[in-house]
């Protein structure tokens, strides 16, 4: 599933567009355009809209094998 797809269901679990919209703080046109397929919103407006209907955005890395157990708290230094 990808970020659009997400939205959508979000959106389509809290009621009308125009409501989500409305608790967002951008207008409802622009809200059906991120939905759209082939939409190409931006990360800001992205972000602003997963924030504001509660939920948190996170990044996984792709092509992690099964049963491998991806190390998520990697800590990298560096020498002076």
């Amino acid at each position: 599933m990808n970020i659009r797809q997400a939205i959508k269901e979000i959106v389509i679990k809290r009621g009308t567009i125009r409501k989500v919209a409305e608790e967002v703080g951008i207008d409802h046109a622009n809200l059906i355009r991120l939905m759209r397929e082939g939409s190409d919103p931006r990360l800001k407006t992205i972000e602003r809209i997963v924030e504001r209907l509660g939920y948190s955005l996170s990044l996984k890395r792709k092509g992690v094998a099964k049963g491998k157990k991806e190390s998520s708290n990697k800590t990298i230094k560096r020498d002076p």
